[in-house]
């Protein structure tokens, strides 16, 4: 496996506003886990040991979250951003001492891609860039990239909006990396890896290669896609492991409380010392973070609490997010996920 990695980790996550006011885009929690933490999870799946994580925006939170590595049986080092350099200029000056191929991942992509593979893929492919791309029905919103029948790229378009045709192939956000790509990124100058630095490339005739994958991959980009992302990971379709007590259609953490009376109506989350009062009705979708407090005769349905949530007995929510405000338990705020997971 390859042994130099990248993790992108810098970007605001505008589109996920307000729940990244507080929490920036990486550490965005997944039942519980932060999305990042998941990927550190499936890299050392396949044999990775260490990694660079750029950042740049509430860079501290990501630092003081995930440390070391040593909780993930990883060796972490950060690669600051003091003004923002673009994604291919942080990645450039995190892989300046990097003399080999380097695997680049977007901290904000949940997937259970098999890394080694794709790795063995590219090596035997000799290309300059290999991007992991996937299928989906709503490209607009991507990098889309044009193929021919080798897989080679012949165009590559950065979110093209309405002129994306459905279940084009988009970049995931995971590339394979030649030094000689690395060093024509400028070093004078923002530069983006979609927007500039594979057109550029394209334009130059180097050889980019496309690596089509039917993992799973979810860009958790706003908040629907963010609710996505936890029920596909509470109905099994990511093949990664969530820790806690399966008992029935939930996974109950260390410590949770579900007192009598309490009804699961579909597949649910209850993390670590939460507690669920009695009448209260978990329905299909319901997350409930690490410590949240839930009254009686509750009604949840695709809500996701934040980890130190309270809500108080009698209340309906549905297809929403509700996180902490400025870390005060008291204060609150639901974001609308846009309909079912």
């Amino acid at each position: 496996m390859v042994e130099n990695v990248i993790i992108m980790a810098g970007g605001e996550g505008r589109r996920l506003r307000p729940l990244t006011e507080t929490l920036p885009k990486p550490l965005m929690p997944l039942l519980d886990e932060p999305v990042v933490g998941m990927t550190l999870r499936l890299l050392r799946r396949h044999g990775v040991r260490r990694a660079t994580l750029t950042v740049c925006y509430r860079a501290e939170d990501i630092r003081h979250a995930l440390g070391d590595g040593s909780a993930y049986g990883m060796a972490l080092r950060y690669e600051v951003e003091e003004t923002p350099r673009g994604t291919a200029g942080s990645v450039r000056d995190a892989a300046q001492k990097m003399e080999d191929t380097v695997l680049v991942l977007s901290g904000d992509g949940l997937t259970d891609a098999d890394l080694t593979a794709l790795w063995e893929r590219h090596r035997a492919g000799g290309a300059e860039a290999s991007l992991v791309v996937k299928r989906v029905e709503n490209p607009g919103e991507y990098g889309v990239c044009e193929t021919d029948a080798d897989g080679r790229i012949l165009r590559f378009a950065e979110k093209p909006g309405k002129d994306a045709r459905p279940g084009s192939l988009v970049n995931t956000g995971i590339y394979f990396l030649e030094r000689s790509a690395l060093e024509r990124i400028p070093t004078d100058e923002p530069y983006d890896i979609g927007r500039d630095l594979f057109p550029a490339m394209l334009a130059a005739g180097a050889k980019l290669q496309a690596l089509e994958t039917d993992a799973y991959w979810c860009d958790i980009g706003n908040p629907a896609a963010y609710a996505r992302a936890q029920g596909d990971l509470l109905a099994g379709r990511v093949a990664l492991p969530v820790p806690g007590l399966r008992q029935g259609g939930a996974i109950l953490g260390r410590g949770c409380s579900l007192a009598p009376g309490v009804r699961i109506e579909g597949r649910c989350y209850v993390g670590s010392f939460a507690r669920v009062d009695g009448g209260t009705v978990l329905g299909a979708g319901t997350v409930i973070g690490s410590g949240a407090t839930v009254g009686r005769n509750v009604h949840l349905e695709n809500a996701c609490l934040w980890a130190g949530v309270q809500v108080d007995g009698g209340a309906i929510l549905k297809n929403v997010v509700v996180i902490p405000q400025t870390g005060h338990r008291a204060l609150q705020r639901m974001v609308s996920t846009g309909g079912k997971n």
